[in-house]
């Protein structure tokens, strides 16, 4: 019962984080963004490039049923590349003038950083920690706000006449 439900939970994380990189990705062509959205655009593009290896390193019987030689993740590699990404995408929020554009960036970052380290020893082999969902329910948060005050994030920047 309890395997189940953290399936469940690890699901909605994932359906959750989908749904907003998917939004990012397809939305209609619009009015041309300010330069603190697309600044905050590109200070979303190492963490965009990285989750998806977050979900592919969860333990082998959350991210895909066990085949009995899975090997386990490389924990450290992946915390690692996680880091760097959000350490990236700090460097580039400090050039938006927009003092809550950048905060909601630099919450991002610290989430991703946090849920990083939240996976880099594992305390149960089989379940990420009640920190991974910590982190990843607030750089949710952090990144429906950054949409809600940027809805051109992600999409292509429409032909100038």
């Amino acid at each position: 019962m309890r395997t189940r439900l953290l399936i469940v939970g690890v699901a909605a994380v994932v359906l959750v984080v989908a749904g907003i990189v998917m939004a990012l990705v397809g939305r209609p062509h619009g009015d041309l963004p300010s330069d603190d959205c697309r600044q905050a655009e590109r200070a979303l593009q190492p963490w965009g490039a990285s989750m998806p290896d977050v979900y592919q390193n969860l333990p082998p019987d959350i991210a895909s049923p066990p085949t009995g030689d899975d090997k386990p993740p490389d924990y450290a590699a992946a915390a690692t590349r996680e880091a760097q990404a959000a350490n990236d995408v700090r460097t580039a929020a400090a050039v938006v003038g927009s003092a809550t554009l950048r905060a909601n960036l630099d919450m991002v970052a610290d989430a991703f950083d946090e849920l990083s380290r939240s996976r880099l020893a594992p305390s149960s082999p089989s379940a990420p920690s009640k920190d991974f969902f910590s982190a990843t329910t607030r750089m949710t948060a952090a990144i429906h706000d950054i949409k809600q005050a940027c809805p051109t994030i992600g999409e292509p920047t429409p032909a100038l006449p």
